[in-house]
């Protein structure tokens, strides 16, 4: 019996970080660059440090940095931001007196300037963005009864724990995992 097990090999532009940031120089407003984003790549583009940030500075080249981000306001608590893709900011870079959500509309997020702070922004307004991609793979693993391997034929698998640790598992038993 064979078994299939899905990877994510996470694409970088800078060892060690997670994706490759992509600027797209077309404007859009905020959901309309999601859905691009989510269509072409995987998502509008996140960071959770200053080296994200100047990744994103990196990919917008010799063009303007400004331009749409992930981060957009938390509908559930309207004094909290959350990413594009769900997670909660744990990462800020606001400019000076930001977030302000002028009028009560600004609900989005766009890179303001050169040294990649951030603004908070009316997601009607039309803006380039940046865009993470992440990409997906599919690994095969080795074949069941291969003798190579040396480990008894029941719980030949492993899996690191929350904790760190390595436990044997049944090989029979589907779990998650990431590269990176």
């Amino acid at each position: 019996m064979e078994r299939t097990i899905l990877l994510l090999v996470l694409s970088t532009a800078v060892e060690g970080d997670t994706g490759k940031h992509i600027f797209v120089p077309e404007k859009m407003i905020w959901s309309d660059a999601q859905i691009y984003c989510r269509n072409q790549y995987t998502d509008l583009s996140y960071v959770r440090s200053q080296s994200g940030v100047d990744r994103l500075r990196k990919a917008a080249g010799e063009s303007n940095p400004q331009g749409w981000i992930g981060l957009h306001r938390d509908l559930n608590n309207l004094t909290g931001w959350k990413w594009s893709g769900g997670g909660h900011m744990t990462y800020q870079n606001w400019c000076q007196e930001q977030p302000d959500n002028h009028r009560n509309i600004e609900t989005s997020v766009n890179i303001f300037n050169e040294n990649g702070e951030w603004n908070d922004d009316a997601e009607t307004q039309q803006k380039d963005f940046y865009c993470i991609n992440i990409t997906v793979v599919e690994y095969e693993a080795w074949p069941q009864g291969d003798q190579d391997h040396q480990c008894p034929i029941y719980k030949r698998c492993g899996a690191l724990t929350k904790e760190g640790l390595w436990e044997n598992w049944d090989c029979k038993e589907k779990l998650n995992f990431i590269c990176i």
